[in-house]
């Protein structure tokens, strides 16, 4: 009687061996997902939009733009837009970018000032600073993502670039830092989602 439980036991460990592989193995696809998103948002952010924001600072001599500033986003699925940034400066500055889902209006109804981040995901480097060259420009790639669950209507995104002045530390800087200050004017990007 005894092996019978021996055995037991040892079917039992190897069943949850079994279980406690698969859930690893997912975990690492489910990182390596993210990881290849991450990876393929810059690439997804096209030449012709990365030539539309360049010509975009040419046109208005803006220092901060977004292309494209209006998008129709079904739920569940993604799509990019760019921040491009010019150093109008003489010499290499930092910049750091802030992006935010601040706004909502529901279909025929006014726009109401609330964080729609659980139904807007955006993902990009935030908190990395981003040297920019003299007279050069950046193009800053984010990626939008509409949740499931979202609610029909037109969401609005606040895309804020700051100038980090002198050489400290870039290891995590926010607009909302005390050292930073704003840089060309705030963008708005609008998310219509049908």
């Amino acid at each position: 009687m005894s092996n019978k439980k021996g055995m037991e036991i040892g079917i039992n460990m190897i069943v949850i061996l079994i279980m406690a592989i698969l859930v690893f193995g997912l975990s690492i696809k489910f990182a390596f997902d993210i990881i290849g998103k991450t990876t393929k948002m810059k690439a997804e952010l096209d030449a012709n939009s990365q030539e539309q924001i360049r010509n975009q600072i040419l046109d208005q001599n803006a220092q901060v733009v977004v292309y494209p500033g209006v998008m129709s986003i079904t739920r569940a699925n993604s799509q990019n837009f760019g921040i491009g940034i010019l150093n109008s400066k003489d010499s290499e500055i930092n910049y750091v970018v802030s992006v935010k889902c601040v706004g909502y209006q529901p279909k025929n109804q006014g726009i109401t000032a609330v964080d729609c981040s659980n139904s807007i995901n955006l993902l990009y480097i935030g908190g990395q600073a981003y040297p920019i060259q003299a007279k050069k420009t950046e193009v800053i790639p984010v990626l939008v993502t509409v949740d499931k669950a979202a609610a029909s209507g037109k969401y609005v995104i606040d895309a804020k670039v700051c100038e980090i002045p002198g050489a400290g530390s870039m290891d995590s800087a926010t607009c909302a830092d005390a050292n930073t200050k704003p840089y060309g004017s705030l963008q708005k990007v609008y998310i219509t989602v049908p």
